[in-house]
């Protein structure tokens, strides 16, 4: 008798449980051990968000389900009075501050973003981040980091309306500005070091020309993907920057944290 395989992979997802509790996804661990002692940030949950979107995509398993809830009502309760989020909070569950980094604005676009297009996101869930959605979106054209940008452009790419079509536009344009400023012989590159997430600055830059058709995002995009691939990829091995110094233009990549 032929033996029958399945064609999705098993997966081990006991950590993503461990790592989160009835408020949300803890930050970080000691080892394998939750370390209660930093408790959430908002940005973790965004991203893990999307990852029990991608989860329940793949299994509709009710258990990613609940997760999509629970991640969902942690954003919600993040988002401040003026539509900007919160980041760091306690594990009783204080918020540490009023205003979180733009990186954690631009990965919440993101999440919510993607949640919204979805068709698998609940109906009430997206009505809410819809409204979380309108509330933010007067700040998006006031991010400065250039990963910040990228995040809040792939998350307002990801929807299926041409509402903000001018907005992705500027952002898009911004992101190359930054590209031309910095770029040299040999350095295809935003700005003169390479750090952390590059992958989400090309991505972003994708993104905006699959909606505004702007060539010019595609060439960019191309030019500095290729760029990151050839300092990344070793023998065929994918190698990040190491944090312990980054890649400054025309250096070495450190090797490690």
């Amino acid at each position: 008798m032929k033996e029958e395989y399945s064609d999705k992979l098993s997966l081990k997802d006991d950590w993503i449980f461990l790592f989160t509790d009835d408020t949300g996804m803890l930050q970080h661990s000691i080892y394998g051990i939750p370390d209660r002692n930093h408790g959430y940030t908002t940005d973790d949950n965004a991203r893990a968000l999307i990852m029990a979107l991608l989860l329940y995509e793949r299994d509709r398993k009710k258990k990613y389900l609940d997760l999509i809830y629970r991640y969902s009502s942690f954003l919600f309760y993040a988002q401040n009075g003026n539509g900007k989020f919160r980041n760091f909070m306690g594990y009783d569950r204080k918020w540490l501050e009023e205003e979180g980094s733009d990186d954690c604005f631009g990965r919440c676009i993101w999440a919510v973003g993607f949640a919204i297009s979805n068709d698998l996101t609940p109906k009430g869930i997206k009505n809410t981040l819809s409204d979380m959605l309108k509330k933010a979106i007067p700040h998006v054209s006031g991010l400065t980091a250039l990963r910040s940008k990228a995040y809040a452009l792939i998350g307002l790419s990801s929807l299926d309306t041409r509402d903000y079509e001018n907005l992705i536009f500027d952002i898009g344009e911004s992101l190359c500005r930054q590209y031309e400023e910095s770029r040299e012989e040999e350095w295809d590159w935003f700005e003169n070091m390479v750090t952390y997430c590059n992958y989400v600055l090309p991505w972003s830059l994708l993104a905006a020309y699959q909606v505004t058709e702007e060539l010019k995002f595609l060439k960019v995009a191309e030019k500095s993907l290729k760029f990151l691939e050839k300092i990344t990829f070793k023998n065929g091995f994918f190698k990040p920057v190491g944090c312990k110094g980054w890649l400054v233009k025309h250096g070495s990549p450190a090797a490690y944290d």
